[in-house]
């Protein structure tokens, strides 16, 4: 099956637009048919996408980055966040001069594309010359709900999880204050929301109404592949903790309640720390660190209409695959009336 990345639906979805086939389109763009399914697929180069724009009168453009070529554009917002090219493309799983040919608008488009999911670029055509577009985020959880990450409680996670790539509802692009220390840091400024998350992902989420969306995104990344450990509240009574959280991630419950930001104060709600497709030994990790919590395991196998507790002539209740059942007697249980303690006085 063919899977299309965000920058090669965006061509295919243009170039069906136009008319074109795959095989006109490289024609007029004077390239390779295979360099127009590479470019499709997100395995072309840069110079490659370049063509197929140029044919099709459009140019690549990011809402969230400043105007002119997209490599310029993606070096100022890299330099704007004090983010090191060596960091980077640690972060990206690149090379350093994978990132400098993206910078000069040469390159990969895989690159391009990792490039912009960690700044949230959020790219689109256009044609040129068209106004350009901006988004208006969501917002993050530091910068609009004031509810910063505990310090403690940060390096803890950041500890058991081996530290972490991405932090998408980050309080501040500068690492040295932030409270998580992810190589990616995505503020208010950005829209974290929209981006592609990448690694180990940590998420103190809006606790507005837009907190079902980030829960929802939460639970998407990691069927990506992305593990993604949440600060969240513990809200058992809401849909999105039923769709998303509940027998999909692995919960701790955290004792007590926390003090965020410089607060002198606890939280008026209960907090808990969710991690959607954790490893056994990170599970393991988390357990041991957050030794008060309450883990509450991810469910393998829900329970079917099928899977329910049956019974057995000889054996009495039977176990159903994932069940816990409390020991009972063997055999037919007794009418207690019927017992040697219970027995009728025999007559005169």
């Amino acid at each position: 099956m063919i899977r299309y990345t965000r920058v090669g639906s965006l061509v295919r979805t243009a170039r069906k637009s136009a008319g074109y086939t795959q095989a006109s389109l490289a024609k007029k763009a004077r390239i390779g048919l295979s360099a127009l399914q590479g470019v499709e697929q997100g395995k072309g180069r840069a110079s490659s996408l370049g063509a197929i724009l140029k044919a099709l009168g459009l140019e690549l453009r990011g809402r969230q980055l400043p105007a002119g070529p997209v490599g310029a554009a993606l070096l100022q917002v890299r330099e704007r966040r004090k983010l090191s090219r060596r960091r980077l493309a640690k972060a990206l799983g690149v090379s350093v001069d994978a990132l400098v040919s993206t910078e000069r608008g040469g390159g990969l488009v895989s690159v391009l594309e990792s490039y912009g999911d960690a700044v949230a670029a959020r790219f689109y055509l256009a044609p040129p010359g068209e106004k350009r577009k901006f988004s208006v985020n969501q917002g993050n959880s530091t910068g609009n709900d004031l509810w910063e990450t505990p310090t403690e409680l940060g390096q803890q996670l950041s500890t058991a999880v081996g530290g972490f790539d991405l932090d998408p509802c980050a309080a501040t692009a500068d690492r040295r204050r932030a409270s998580v220390k992810a190589k990616v840091l995505l503020t208010a400024d950005d829209d974290g929301l929209a981006a592609r998350w990448h690694g180990r992902v940590f998420v103190n989420p809006p606790y507005s109404r837009g907190i079902a969306e980030w829960i929802r995104k939460c639970w998407h990344e990691s069927e990506r592949g992305c593990v993604v450990i949440g600060l969240v509240p513990a809200r058992p009574d809401t849909g999105w903790w039923h769709d998303y959280v509940a027998n999909k991630a692995d919960i701790y419950m955290l004792k007590g309640r926390l003090k965020f930001g410089a607060s002198r104060t606890n939280a008026p709600f209960p907090s808990s720390v969710v991690c959607w497709n954790g490893t056994p030994e990170l599970v393991q990790k988390l357990t041991s660190v957050l030794a008060d919590a309450w883990h509450i395991p991810k469910t393998v196998q829900a329970r079917t209409k099928h899977s329910k507790q049956g019974f057995s002539k000889r054996s009495g209740p039977t176990r159903a695959r994932g069940q816990q059942v409390y020991p009972t007697n063997q055999g037919r249980i007794k009418n207690p009336m019927k017992s040697r303690n219970h027995s009728a006085p025999r007559e005169g």
